[in-house]
């Protein structure tokens, strides 16, 4: 048990980013939500946040604009399925 626990206290030293994945509808209406939440997760993890979108329409979009917005690298995946 103790090498197990020590196991995952050692994998979180290896990768200090908090990634978060922003996707949803291609019509989302409201960009404000996403940037709502970004903002939080900006503030509490700073520089260490990373941020996955799709740069698609609707709530990628948000997630996009906001990255531009604050200077955040974006790690863009694009979509495969129907535009």
């Amino acid at each position: 048990m103790q090498t197990q626990m020590q196991g995952q206290a050692d994998l979180c030293k290896v990768n200090r980013y908090t990634t978060v994945l922003v996707c949803g509808s291609r019509r989302w209406p409201w960009p404000q939500a996403v940037e709502a939440v970004l903002d939080r997760l900006a503030n509490r993890y700073g520089k260490d946040l990373v941020v996955i979108e799709g740069a698609a329409t609707g709530a990628d979009r948000a997630a996009h604009d906001w990255c531009g917005r604050h200077s955040l690298g974006e790690d863009r995946h694009r979509g495969t399925g129907r535009e």
